[in-house]
């Protein structure tokens, strides 16, 4: 017996919001993949690490702006790549790959730790249509995986950077 997928089922799944939580998780385990990856094959790579939020404006801009920005940056990506190829998720997967490339101008490591979580932060639109309620869902995802990475950042719980007393640096964000 054949395994029967309704794509058109699934891809509406990533259009609810019982979706974000799920797509959080994904998007955080795998950029914890990479960077355990990365470490093992890199060894220390605190050199290219950024600083942790340091106090609460950056932390509302890394929970609540960036998500909002890059999330509107994202989907402008997206529907001028999805015209020029007509097939959303490629237009999706080249969109996470230049906003990674953005993320990698300031810290080489980055780059490769936000690939995968763009493209899950993409899922709401695949569908084809980008709308309040898709651009709503990619920007909870996104914060939400962004207020797990500022929980490893400000636990002593560090991935590939070195935990500095005075201000908690991290290269996890």
């Amino acid at each position: 017996m054949l395994l029967k997928v309704d794509i058109s089922r699934l891809i509406g799944q990533f259009r609810t919001f019982k979706w974000v939580p799920v797509a959080a998780l994904i998007s955080f385990s795998s950029t914890i993949l990479v960077a355990i990856a990365m470490r093992s094959i890199a060894g220390d790579v605190s050199a290219y690490s950024r600083a942790a939020p340091a106090d609460i404006i950056d932390l509302f801009g890394l929970i609540v702006l960036a998500p909002v920005i890059e999330t509107l940056l994202l989907s402008f990506l997206v529907v001028s790549l999805s015209k020029l190829i007509n097939n959303m998720i490629y237009a999706c997967i080249i969109g996470a790959l230049l906003i990674s490339v953005v993320h990698g101008i300031f810290s080489i490591i980055q780059a490769f730790l936000v690939f995968i979580p763009f493209i899950v932060f993409c899922t709401p639109f695949f569908g084809g249509q980008i709308g309040r309620k898709s651009l709503l869902i990619s920007s909870l995802i996104h914060s939400f995986h962004n207020s797990l990475i500022c929980i490893v950042a400000f636990s002593d719980f560090i991935w590939v950077g070195a935990v500095d007393s005075s201000r908690l640096s991290s290269s996890f964000i």
